[in-house]
């Protein structure tokens, strides 16, 4: 009987780590840069992200910039992990908009956006609209 338990076990996880890999594909957007270069925006449980191949200070500063540039008041902000970590938070149109940024390898930060409606909403097209500008910002 332990025998099934265990096969059961492993038949579930070999599942869950394809669901994983597979199913958040599904999801990803491209977004084109006037470059020519291409940023994918992938919709999370709550709102998007995406990698940006630029360093997080510059990351962060065009994250600013694209915030008051939507009517987004900043009003908090958080640097970690000695600036590999930054977070936005702030509000605009009824929603709370937050911005997670971190450090993937010296020029790529890993960019990440909610605009979270109440507990259990989430404006996924509005989050995307940020992610999209703050990824032609800066690309």
């Amino acid at each position: 009987m332990r025998n099934t338990t265990r096969s059961a076990r492993r038949s579930f996880q070999r599942y869950a780590f394809l669901a994983a890999v597979v199913l958040p594909a599904g999801g990803c957007v491209t977004t084109t840069s006037g470059s020519g270069d291409t940023t994918p925006v992938s919709f999370t449980t709550e709102g998007t992200e995406a990698v940006v191949p630029r360093p997080i200070k510059t990351v962060a500063t065009h994250t600013q910039e694209v915030l008051a540039k939507n009517g987004i008041k900043i009003d908090e902000s958080k640097t970690g992990k000695g600036g590999d970590v930054q977070e936005y938070k702030g509000t605009a149109n009824g929603l709370d908009v937050t911005v997670f940024l971190q450090r993937q390898a010296p020029e790529v930060t890993k960019v990440e956006v909610t605009a979270k409606k109440n507990l259990v909403e989430f404006n996924k097209d509005f989050a995307k609209k940020i992610n999209e500008q703050i990824i032609a910002k800066s690309t």
